[in-house]
């Protein structure tokens, strides 16, 4: 714009009021813009967040799905069994609400049980590194338990879907819900009971010796593809974090005195058996393996002998060391 007719205008005040209008106009379709791919963003985000929770239910959810359609298939084929058992067909209402009420309970179940993790974990595991806090997130036989429940939750309405989708009722679910239920029901007493064990760390410490029994199997002389060095070296990897986990639960256990020390004398015991087995593993692992640590150490040209200068092959995997480009690795 010429410098002389804006002089000019902006001695007007319908100049400057036109300005403003035209510049909030601007602000707020770009604010609409701005908000608009803001959206698609969350949108986006919340869409892959679904699609990831999707991928980890699909799998319990196939298979209860699989297992209700299991039933269906095999229950008409024992009907002259339960003729001759004197088994009659229940009521649709009877039917329908002993289905809802298995599920209601394994619902029940599965609140409390989180509920009891939930009070443990900001009681205990609060105050601890992530690598011991991950223990009780790996807890076997209560992830065991919540598997098994939230099955036996879906399928009960899964059996209630096929019911009202025009299905006919199905007597060999009675028998199984019924078990599983007290399956269920007499577990959750045993693992009620195991919880309060759970405000001492040490007593997911299991998790730790057998992830190391495990990857202590997969280097030695017969494992799955134990020659690999690949293989080995991640068995070593994830050995090592192991390690680490272990480590700090020792200095927990060792420094906590309101656990007077009797944990970390069972842990020191459990440690001890493993390093027993461990010895004698040792002798079934080439000496070569990428489990071991391997130290790079630089030539001592000085004290090397003048054939070894000549011929680096010297550093053979057969003397405990292997080539390396100006080092040699030494393996503990």
């Amino acid at each position: 714009m010429n410098n002389s007719l804006l002089i000019y205008l902006s001695q007007i005040r319908a100049f400057w009021w036109l300005r403003a209008a035209i510049t909030r106009a601007v602000f707020a379709i770009e604010a609409k813009l701005f908000g608009f791919r803001y959206g698609l963003k969350e949108g986006n985000t919340h869409y892959q967040s679904l699609r990831q929770i999707f991928s980890i239910t699909q799998k319990p959810l196939f298979i209860a799905v699989g297992f209700a359609a299991l039933l269906q298939y095999v229950d008409p084929y024992l009907g002259p069994y339960y003729q001759k058992a004197r088994i009659s067909v229940p009521a649709d209402g009877d039917y329908v609400t002993f289905l809802g009420a298995i599920s209601s309970i394994g619902g029940v179940f599965i609140g409390l049980y989180y509920a009891g993790i939930s009070a443990v974990g900001s009681a205990i595991y609060a105050r601890v590194p992530n690598n011991v806090r991950d223990l009780l997130a790996q807890e076997r036989f209560g992830n065991v338990y919540m598997r098994f429940l939230s099955f036996l939750t879906f399928l009960g309405l899964v059996l209630i879907a096929l019911r009202l989708s025009g299905q006919p009722r199905l007597l060999l679910a009675i028998p199984f819900m019924t078990i599983s239920a007290g399956i269920g029901i007499f577990a959750f007493v045993k693992l009620g009971q195991r919880a309060f064990y759970l405000f001492d760390p040490t007593a997911l410490s299991y998790h730790i010796f057998d992830q190391l029994q495990h990857w202590l199997a997969m280097v030695r002389a017969g494992g799955f593809r134990w020659l690999d060095r690949n293989f080995q070296t991640h068995a070593h990897k994830q050995a090592s974090v192991t390690l680490d986990t272990l480590e700090t639960l020792v200095d927990i256990t060792s420094k906590e005195p309101h656990l007077s020390g009797k944990p970390f004398i069972e842990l020191c015991e459990q440690l001890l058996r493993f390093l027993i087995h461990y010895e004698y593993a040792k002798k079934h692992i080439p000496t070569d393996s990428a489990w071991y640590e391997q130290r790079y150490e630089h030539r001592d040209w000085y004290r090397t002998e003048g054939d070894a200068i000549a011929n680096p092959s010297c550093c053979a995997a057969g003397s405990n060391y292997f080539l390396w480009p100006a080092f040699c690795c030494q393996l503990d």
